[in-house]
């Protein structure tokens, strides 16, 4: 059995990102852009994107970090902000086909990556404190299978329209389950979005507070599907007695997807961890 304290589940959101780099990306410097004494050459691999720090850039940092090495991982700090600005993934949107909706824009959630760019920051500063160029894999939260397309793609993916208040599981792009849900009550409501399977688990306890009333929870559920690192998921809700339509104002949830007992057991067969979760608004 799997206690979630708090009602999340804690995992580690640390992952590497991989890529190979093409010979048309090499790092090529002129002797024009050398400064003396503090040349590096700086390489820092994205999962879409390999990136060359300008020569200039590292030479400035270099040259900074004797009098305040502070200064300069803030200012590599705002530096890998604007490549999360430019190429992470969790900074972009998606259109997707939805069942009931047509193409609706959606932001990503927990499903993507991004740069950790405190800990990026600081190994940077090891790195340029150095002498030697190098190539650097940046640290990463997140997932860098994220497919780098503002277009629909997936084959197997879990729809979820709170409008309609509907679960819907797509396998090679067909229909294959649907079932009314219970979301978020309008006080603590589901936030719309791209998610990912994160894990899943039979038998788990949700405990925390209530966010608006402080009351401590403890529920049992026998299905539980982590679509975040935060508390969100599907899971099971044997104590309410009707799904769909607009129930969820009175009776909804703390933010998660309750589905019938009767529906989850099909529901937690047919998800698999990784899979890709479209939260429509």
């Amino acid at each position: 059995m799997v206690s979630i304290g708090m009602g999340c589940l804690l995992m580690s959101s640390h992952e590497k990102g991989t890529l190979i780099i093409p010979q048309n990306e090499a790092i090529e410097i002129s002797e024009s852009e050398t400064i003396e004494g503090t040349r590096i050459e700086l390489g820092l691999v994205l999962p879409n994107k390999f990136v060359h720090v300008p020569l200039e850039q590292v030479a400035g940092w270099k040259q900074a970090l004797s009098s305040n090495r502070d200064v300069v991982e803030q200012q590599i700090n705002t530096y890998l902000e604007t490549l999360n600005n430019q190429y992470a993934s969790q900074y972009q949107t998606v259109k997707f086909p939805s069942t009931y909706q047509n193409v609706v824009q959606l932001p990503s959630q927990s499903f993507g990556w991004k740069i950790e760019t405190e800990a990026a920051s600081k190994q940077l500063v090891s790195v340029i404190e150095g002498s030697e160029s190098l190539v650097v894999e940046l640290p990463l939260i997140g997932y860098p299978s994220f497919e780098e397309t503002r277009d629909f793609q997936w084959q197997d993916y879990v729809e979820i329209d709170l409008k309609y208040q509907m679960l819907l599981i797509y396998k090679n792009q067909e229909l294959a389950f649907v079932t009314p849900i219970v979301s978020g009550h309008p006080d603590t409501p589901t936030e719309p979005g791209i998610y990912r399977i994160w894990q899943k688990s039979e038998e788990a306890v949700l405990k925390g507070r209530h966010p608006v009333t402080q009351i401590p929870y403890e529920i049992k559920v026998d299905y539980w599907v982590a679509i975040d690192s935060q508390g969100l998921g599907i899971h099971d809700a044997e104590w309410l007695s009707f799904f769909g339509g607009e129930y969820y104002q009175r009776f909804g949830s703390l933010g998660c997807i309750n589905v019938a007992s009767s529906q989850m057991e099909e529901v937690y067969a047919l998800i698999e961890e990784g899979m890709p979760v479209f939260i429509l608004p």
